[in-house]
């Protein structure tokens, strides 16, 4: 049985990489964090080293996600489940996890979304920063969500090879995932959709008034990337969201959510929710 901390990380392909550096900086309220050994750009939200990296590209997206696990041990039981259901791995050479603050990592590529998804423990030479927040009270990273075809493969995926305990779900449209044991409610999202995209990032925030400032920040008349803001109210008090598309391509949600119950989620096609999700605010990045 596999064990998981948290998703620790999720990197992005933009194709304008100071415009997307200061979309996540000046309006999301990430803290720059340097940059990598490929000369991505480092932002982060945490104690960790890195949340978000952005990698300059011709064709935005996905480029990887990293998951840490409970401890080494776990290794074990992740190449095994592998093994056994026939998923290529690889683990990464010791002088990439040096470069990159990890002190060992495996990485797939998820057979179903296509999404390249990394198994890592930190470096034990690595020390917490403690993250000071600026724009946006911040918590957490929350949560990453790709869309798919093969939905009901994916689903079968997470939860009988990863081990990752199923959540919470809207209909037959989207499903959500924690990375188990790990208490919060969700850090995966696979929804059924027309082709393999990756769809959003989500971060906690303290506070709702973050949703509001988060949707102001990024106004058309206020950032250059941003257009076209909306907001989604879940219903009753599950939790708040605002969706902001931007020109990068890349697209903002920030949500805030409060007592765990059952919500109807204010979208058309769409249909209750079950939530046993813990208190606290969610800010997120979708894209």
């Amino acid at each position: 049985m596999i064990r998981y901390k948290k998703l620790g990380y999720v990197e992005l392909m933009v194709t304008d990489l100071d415009r997307a550096a200061g979309f996540y900086r000046d309006i999301v309220g990430l803290e720059p964090a340097g940059t990598g050994p490929g000369g991505e750009l480092l932002f982060r939200c945490s104690e960790d080293p890195y949340t978000v990296a952005l990698h300059r590209s011709d064709k935005p997206g996905f480029k990887r996600g990293g998951w840490m696990l409970e401890d080494a041990q776990q290794f074990d039981a992740l190449h095994q489940r592998l093994k056994k259901h026939g998923v290529v791995y690889e683990e990464l050479a010791p002088a990439e996890c040096a470069a990159r603050k990890l002190g060992r990592a495996t990485r797939m590529v998820e057979p179903n979304t296509g999404a390249t998804m990394e198994f890592y423990i930190p470096a034990q030479a690595v020390q917490p920063k403690p993250f000071t927040p600026t724009l946006a009270k911040i918590q957490r990273l929350g949560h990453v969500v790709w869309t798919t075809p093969n939905y009901d493969k994916a689903i079968a995926f997470f939860a009988d090879v990863l081990n990752f305990a199923e959540s919470d779900s809207i209909g037959e449209g989207i499903t959500f995932f924690r990375a188990f044991p790990n208490p919060y409610h969700h850090g995966i999202g696979v929804a059924r959709g027309k082709r393999n995209q990756f769809h959003h990032l989500n971060f906690m925030v303290t506070e709702i008034d973050d949703v509001g400032r988060g949707l102001a920040r990024s106004s058309p008349g206020t950032s250059p990337s941003c257009s076209a803001p909306g907001a989604i109210r879940h219903r009753p008090a599950c939790f708040s969201t605002s969706w902001i598309r931007t020109a990068l391509p890349s697209n903002t949600a920030t949500a805030w959510k409060s007592s765990p119950r059952k919500a109807r989620v204010g979208r058309a096609g769409w249909n209750r929710c079950r939530s046993i999700s813990m208190p606290g605010r969610p800010f997120g990045i979708l894209a």
